[in-house]
């Protein structure tokens, strides 16, 4: 089951639980520092695909 936040009017692309979970936790590791974390997510898992700091923020609000 993945998880879609409405954004302006449009979809966001589907995380599964499992990648929100995980940027969670790189958000918590970068002290909620959204763009520190985008920049550790996308290094941390190069095949997926890498939300921008506003993604990780409207996913773990």
């Amino acid at each position: 089951m993945a998880i879609t936040k409405s954004i302006a009017g449009s979809e966001m692309a589907d995380y599964p639980p499992n990648e929100i979970v995980d940027m969670i936790l790189v958000l918590g590791e970068r002290q909620n520092n959204y763009r520190g974390a985008a920049r550790l997510y996308a290094e941390r898992y190069p095949d997926r695909r890498h939300p921008d700091d506003r993604a990780i923020r409207r996913l773990t609000q």
